[in-house]
């Protein structure tokens, strides 16, 4: 079983322990029935009103092995479920890691659906099934143990059950890959619906101001999602529903072979025909929840497989790489400059590749550079480009005399202060303190600069609120990035969404502020009235920098 293999590759020494005494526990159950089917026998030939002979030895032997299946059951299960929960948390620690340390262009083609699916759903579905592993063990070992106890009674009536048996589990496996295929299907479609989730939290704004393109969203988009899902995860549970009322048919039909056709088996004693009887309705509920947790584990190798394609997709990072191997030393003073820098992307959905480049570009600390052009001509691109979050097809990016490589590219990158279009505001100052102790009292300073004295307040590197306007959040955004004081700034059009009076503050006295305090600076934007303020205002156009101007 892959999800069993994963577990030994994982954590051998607990799933090991836990597997064997899980498997003791069933052992125990195996045993049980033997120890009833002994006594059984020696009431029946001990005559009426006599205490048959051994009663008291088997007693003991009796409630010895119902202590055993006690504390192997409980240990089996305290050890997975303390081993569950281990791999849960290191699955989701890992699968952050990798996503932090990821080229931001590869996360950007997964998309957000299937990480937030793998790190929520497909975890929970393999916790759940590890959690129940050792029923699974148990389960497993009371059938194994109660065949192993029934060839004891008689090897020829153990060939016809195993005879039966195969004809049984070829009967059940066929139909189970149909629901396999489903339940693949069914995963598929929970990518595209926790997409839809995201876009439902994210644009409910817009939703409840649109009815038509609610009503669309609804009933197309979302409801296809959903159907898919909800189809998909009924078929497969359909046909493990009917594999399940099958399988128990098929043990009845064993049963009434054994009851009834004593006739038709002459060579085997009343006694085995009781004791196969008796053992095979013992089995009855270990092979009931066998068949139950069928689905169960279905589910969790569908969300290993999905765990598995997304790990190979992204780069096997270690934990010391995605905490980040910075060691706190930037470069001094040096201009950064991209030769002959050309990329090829593919935004999601998008049908053709935009090309950006050939792009030379050279930016000297303590120069401010404007960034114009139309929508769609590449400014973000090359913005990421700079930074180091996107790497060239051609080209080579140097930082004073040093070459950016993927060698370094983690080091080059910790030299940008960035303010984003689509940024994301934390609420906390995250190694701000740790970096340059002081972070809360220069944040209060900018507080007050930016006009926000009223509205946030910093406490133990934490803000009091994101909760605030878009233009606002912009600020704190710029506080942040104010706090990190590194030696290159990047806004991607930071006044936009700004008034005029943080329009005039952000041109004619933060901008000229940080030139003064010898930072490189790139503020993509488009309000000409500002442009006397820039060194060199630089215009792309599909990709390109078709001339150049100076101020």
């Amino acid at each position: 079983m892959k999800l069993l293999a994963f577990l030994l590759r994982r954590s051998p020494g607990w799933a090991g322990g836990a597997i064997t005494v899980g498997a003791l526990g069933g052992v125990g159950g195996a045993a049980l029935m033997a120890v009833i089917n002994q006594q059984l026998q020696r009431v029946a030939s001990g005559g009426e009103g006599a205490p048959p002979e051994g009663a008291g030895g088997s007693g003991w032997l009796f409630a010895a092995v119902v202590v055993l299946i006690l504390l192997a059951g409980y240990g089996s299960r305290a050890l997975m479920g303390k081993l569950s929960e281990r791999i849960s948390y290191d699955l989701r620690m890992s699968l952050c890691r990798q996503i932090v340390a990821s080229p931001l262009a590869v996360l950007e083609r997964v998309g957000n659906g299937p990480l937030l699916a793998a790190m929520t759903q497909d975890v929970q579905q393999l916790t759940a099934a590890l959690v129940n592993l050792p029923t699974l063990c148990i389960n497993l070992s009371v059938v194994v143990g109660c065949l192993v106890f029934m060839a004891w009674l008689s090897t020829p009536l153990l060939g016809v059950l195993i005879g039966f048996l195969l004809v049984a589990v070829g009967s059940v496996k066929l139909p189970e890959r149909r629901a396999l295929r489903a339940l693949q299907q069914a995963r598929q479609a929970w990518d595209h619906l926790a997409g839809h989730f995201q876009a439902l939290t994210q644009g409910v704004k817009q939703l409840q101001l649109h009815a038509p393109r609610r009503r669309v969203f609804f009933d197309v988009d979302l409801a296809e999602s959903a159907d898919a899902y909800r189809r998909f995860s009924f078929q497969s549970l359909h046909v493990y529903a009917a594999t399940n009322s099958w399988s128990q048919v098929l043990y009845f039909v064993f049963i009434g072979l054994l009851l009834y056709g004593a006739e038709v088996l002459p060579a085997f004693s009343a006694a085995d025909l009781v004791g196969y009887t008796l053992t095979s309705l013992y089995m009855r509920g270990p092979l009931v929840q066998l068949l139950d947790m069928m689905p169960m584990f279905g589910r969790a190798n569908v969300a290993l497989q999905k765990i598995e394609r997304l790990g190979w997709s992204l780069p096997q990072v270690s934990n010391g790489a995605a905490r980040g191997t910075w060691n706190g030393r930037l470069a001094p003073r040096a201009e950064i400059k991209l030769s002959g820098v050309e990329l090829a992307y593919r935004g999601e959905g998008e049908d053709g590749a935009f090309h950006l480049g050939p792009i030379d570009l050279e930016l000297a600390p303590g120069e401010l550079v404007f960034l114009v052009g139309g929508n769609g001509s590449g400014k973000t691109t090359l913005a990421k480009l700079l930074t180091g979050l996107y790497t060239p097809e051609k080209g080579e990016i140097r930082l004073g005399s040093t070459a950016v490589t993927p060698q370094n590219q983690e080091w080059y990158r910790q030299h940008f202060s960035v303010v984003f279009s689509d940024f994301h505001l934390f609420g906390d100052l995250f190694g701000l303190n740790e970096e340059r102790p002081g972070a809360d009292q220069r944040a209060r300073g900018y507080l007050e600069l930016l006009h926000l004295q009223h509205k946030v307040s910093i406490t133990g590197g934490r803000l009091s609120t994101t909760d605030l306007s878009q233009g606002q959040r912009k600020r704190l955004a710029l506080l942040v990035a104010y706090l990190e004081d590194r030696p290159v700034y990047v806004f991607d059009e930071w006044a936009a969404d700004q008034d005029p009076e943080f329009k005039r503050v952000f041109y004619l006295e933060l901008l000229p502020e940080l030139k003064a305090r010898g930072k490189a600076v790139l503020a993509i934007t488009h309000d000409d009235r500002f442009f006397s303020v820039a060194d060199r205002v630089l215009k792309l156009e599909d990709g390109r920098f078709p001339a150049e101007t100076g101020q």
